[in-house]
């Protein structure tokens, strides 16, 4: 069957540099100086304005490219244009920090109707969806969160703080190891509670592996596991993957329970 245009075109890697540089000239004072003044003042409106001196401070500081010896000064446009022109990029943790602060800005964009703000919206929307992560808006400011049916199917039949736990494992970025671990450990104890009322969760076993190799530390692992240490994020997302399926097991082993009860009930009622 033939692929449509728009599969094609979603398909085509996506470079992070040419997204903001596209963001970058509809803020630009030579396109239409009315937009950069939104953007100052939206800027100035958020909760950026704690952490950064203003809106061009903040763009300059969230420029980052997949090269530790770049050294970079000026304007944001200067900036693209000269790691664009070294045949850099941007990394993918600065690129997601730019969809972050943009769509934060936008949290009062009702209060504004210029077309390239609306183009701006449209473009961090798009990519973000692209790149496999949505939105989730927490305490007035969006983050990232990575697409993920399953986590997400399962977060909806949990209970709120475990829901929680689930969502913030997703919004944690490659890299930060700490995090995931302590996340896991959390979650961690929400599944040893659930798995105590089931007497045949074979999965549990392994799982419960994998746990005690979170709760140790690197200096004094268990040797068997050694092996868990040597990628630790990678094992972290895999035992992440482990929690999931058995949160839903064990929600449809509830639902059986559930089913089996009002079976009982009807043949009572005959």
């Amino acid at each position: 069957m033939r692929e449509s245009l728009f599969e094609q075109l979603k398909r085509k890697e996506i470079s992070f540099i040419d997204e903001v540089k596209k963001i970058t000239n509809l803020i630009n004072k030579s396109y239409l100086k009315y937009t950069e003044c939104y953007f100052d003042n939206a800027f100035k409106c958020s909760i950026f304005n704690v952490y950064y001196e203003d809106f061009d401070v903040a763009m300059r500081e969230l420029f980052e490219v997949d090269n530790d010896y770049f050294s970079y000064n000026g304007n944001i446009y200067e900036l693209l244009n000269r790691a664009n022109y070294s045949r850099l990029n941007l990394t993918l943790n600065c690129f997601l920090n730019y969809l972050e602060f943009f769509k934060t800005l936008f949290i009062h964009k009702d209060k504004f109707y210029d077309t390239n703000a609306n183009q701006i919206k449209l473009i961090i929307d798009n990519d973000c969806d692209r790149i496999g992560y949505k939105f989730i808006c927490e305490d007035d400011c969006y983050k990232v969160m990575l697409k993920d049916t399953e986590a997400e199917a399962v977060a909806t039949k949990v209970n709120e703080s475990t829901r929680t736990k689930i969502y913030k494992y997703l919004m944690i970025r490659n890299g930060c190891v700490e995090d995931k671990r302590n996340c896991i450990k959390a979650l961690a104890d929400d599944v040893e509670l659930i798995c105590k009322k089931y007497s045949k969760v074979t999965e549990y076993d392994k799982l419960k592996q994998f746990i005690q190799c979170i709760r140790h530390t690197k200096d004094d692992p268990k040797k068997e596991f050694q092996f868990y240490y040597k990628n630790e994020e990678q094992w972290l997302d895999k035992t992440f993957e482990m929690i999931i399926g058995i949160l839903s097991f064990t929600r449809t082993k509830e639902i059986v329970n559930e089913i089996i009860k009002l079976e009982n009930n009807y043949q009572d009622d005959k």
